[in-house]
């Protein structure tokens, strides 16, 4: 129902995060390895309430690595069935100067185990300091922003945050992890 698997769907927002949070330059390299369990009755529900077929056609979690051309290492893990307390999504960034943490939920969930959003940033050789958000009133509120900020491009024929070539990028690195699950190893 999604058109893909877990890489497609979940993976392709954490792709787009990691391109957009560390500005990577192109990848040099991937290594990827993708699961599917078998699903038992009841296990899955998709958004609809329904259960999934037991036949899963499609990965259930995808696991990766990239290396880009400037060093930087980026990973992955994506899982629709993974064995977890709730749905959650963690961004962690690690540099010469420090590390950020990013702890939060992906989406509608009611059975976030980060009900609240929380960023640790730890400067190097430092304690960690936690930083929280204010809750959502409005959990529409995110894509008010985005419709809003693409009928103000088209209005005053402004470039779009986000371009073609980012899509592109992060659909290039999902074939090329797709490939390396199948081949092993990919060098670009």
């Amino acid at each position: 129902m999604s058109g893909g698997g877990v890489l497609i769907d979940l993976g392709s927002h954490m792709i787009d995060q990691m391109l957009f949070l560390t500005d990577a330059p192109e990848p040099v390299a991937c290594l990827a390895g993708l699961h599917s369990r078998p699903a038992q009755e009841g296990d899955y529900s998709n958004w609809l309430g329904s259960a999934e077929s037991v036949t899963l056609e499609v990965e259930d979690t995808a696991m990766g690595m990239i290396q880009f051309a400037n060093g930087m290492l980026g990973r992955i893990h994506v899982s629709w069935q993974d064995d977890v307390e709730g749905d959650f999504v963690e961004i962690h960034l690690k540099g010469s100067r420090g590390s950020l943490s990013l702890r939060t939920l992906f989406g509608f969930s009611n059975q976030g185990l980060y009900k609240q959003p929380s960023l640790q940033f730890t400067p190097a050789g430092q304690e960690p300091e936690w930083f929280t958000f204010p809750p959502k009133t409005d959990v529409l509120i995110d894509f008010r922003r985005q419709a809003c900020h693409f009928a103000e491009c088209i209005r005053e024929a402004k470039q779009h945050d986000i371009t073609a070539e980012d899509g592109e990028k992060a659909i290039r690195l999902i074939q090329l992890l797709y490939q390396s699950a199948h081949k092993g190893l990919v060098a670009t």
